[in-house]
């Protein structure tokens, strides 16, 4: 078989969210509606080896699933190699139950604390009966009465979350009527103001 290889490419690689973690490793999460399949991991893959090779740090790549599936493929193996993800299945927590409580601590003045507002970002990604639409939405609101307990660095990185949730999951009506919600946020108003200054 050959032993040379010439392959040029120019090619877009989107990862969902890559952080740099305590101690020089990163985690690549990535967000999946369908289930895991064989081509999600090779690309899953791809990514992890093209951090890791760029930036010179360990990559553990998380899967964030909201797939209807309940046994999630963590696994590919080829040759001798098999290849490993971390994976969360959302589908098994209850979007409305974790908005209705924030929202109640919220009425009555209690403090809520960052770790209690991460269930709440990822509430799109969850079962229940509210829609993505009216949980992200609703996410933004509760955002809003707690900017006052929380840190303006905070509340922006929560609301960007938002925000990519609602242009990945969202149609453009919703995303229309959300506009409203979006632009009264301390993210929106840094957006409005870019777009003044181009």
């Amino acid at each position: 078989a050959p032993t040379e290889h010439i392959h040029l490419e120019m090619k877009h690689m989107y990862e969902d969210f890559n952080y740099e973690m305590d101690g020089g490793s990163w985690r690549h999460y990535e967000f999946e509606s369908d289930r895991i399949s064989v081509e999600d991991m090779r690309r899953f893959r791809e990514y992890e080896a093209y951090l890791s090779m760029t930036n010179q740090v360990p990559v553990i790549t998380t899967v964030l699933c909201s797939a209807d599936v309940k046994n999630l493929r963590s696994e590919l193996t080829e040759g001798i190699n098999t290849y490993k993800v971390e994976t969360v299945r959302l589908k098994d927590k209850d979007a409305d139950k974790i908005l209705a409580a924030l929202t109640r601590k919220v009425e009555i003045g209690e403090r809520v604390s960052l770790e209690e507002l991460v269930p709440m970002l990822l509430t799109p990604l969850m079962s229940g009966e509210l829609t993505v639409y009216e949980r992200i939405r609703q996410g933004f609101r509760l955002l809003k009465d707690l900017q006052v307990q929380l840190c303006d660095e905070d509340v922006k990185k929560m609301q960007a979350i938002l925000y990519a949730f609602a242009c990945k999951f969202l149609n453009r009506q919703e995303l229309e009527s959300l506009k409203e919600e979006i632009g009264m946020t301390v993210l929106g108003e840094l957006l409005m103001q870019d777009g003044i200054e181009k």
